[in-house]
């Protein structure tokens, strides 16, 4: 196990060197990401609007609010050399990306910067 999130609605998600997995009462279930379902995942977040954010070694994901199991990619936030190791949202609703040897990068209503 890499990462741990106990979320809103009491769900268990798991992040390990081989994948997602989403512990719902006694019922775990492997989350592919991209397709793909050994995905090396280095952390899970949830945001303020119950999105569920997701980082691996080759994309950043996001969670439809609603609860629905599938996640998108997230564009232009990471890239194999330095993918996000770390996801953090402050009190202003603002969300931050912490790149592997690359810096940290900051999403504010639509924009990313560095």
């Amino acid at each position: 196990m890499l990462t741990l999130l106990n979320d809103n609605r009491g769900h268990l998600w798991i992040g390990t060197i081989g994948g997602l997995y989403c512990l719902d009462e006694d019922k775990i279930t492997t989350i592919p990401l991209n397709g793909k379902r050994k995905e090396t995942v280095f952390c899970i977040m949830e945001d303020s609007d119950k999105k569920i954010w997701v980082s691996t070694r080759s994309a950043v994901f996001v969670s439809d609010p609603a609860g629905s199991p599938d996640f998108t990619a997230y564009p232009g936030i990471n890239d194999h050399q330095h993918p996000v190791i770390n996801l953090f949202q402050d009190s202003s609703r603002r969300l931050w990306f912490l790149k592997l040897k690359a810096g940290i990068l900051l999403k504010k209503e639509g924009m990313t910067r560095r």
